[in-house]
């Protein structure tokens, strides 16, 4: 019967050791737990930077391809604007030029009207 008692207060003592055990291990598994989390975020958040870092390095890559045509479509456009400007000096001076051939055609038309008044003027005398 003593045999039965040590026997069971050994596996009671094994029990209890087990219980201890697994809670220390649950404990334990709790804070793996959560440390697990903090690791997951900070991979997201990393793998997020990564992904950033590769779209900047995309963009950068397209802004040096850019950059060099928005210089050309620049010197083009100054160079549109000098052609447009001399133009513009060009149809002003032709302007000019127009009113005042306008001017002497109606100055001469008048004097031809004169000249034909006159001339009727004398030929009926």
């Amino acid at each position: 019967m003593e045999k039965m008692r040590g026997l069971a207060e050994r596996h009671r003592a094994t029990i209890a050791s087990a219980t201890k055990r697994a809670t220390a291990a649950e404990q334990i598994g709790k804070f793996n737990e959560s440390k697990l989390k903090e690791r997951t975020a900070e991979l997201k958040a990393l793998q997020q930077r990564v992904e950033l870092t590769r779209q900047c390095v995309q963009l950068s890559k397209e802004l040096a391809v850019v950059l060099p045509k928005l210089d050309e479509s620049k010197k083009k456009l100054e160079i549109m604007n000098d052609k447009a400007n001399r133009h513009e000096v060009k149809i002003t001076s032709l302007r000019a030029e127009c009113d005042r051939f306008e001017s002497q055609f109606q100055d001469l038309k008048k004097k031809y009207s004169d000249l034909i008044a006159e001339l009727d003027s004398l030929l009926m005398n």
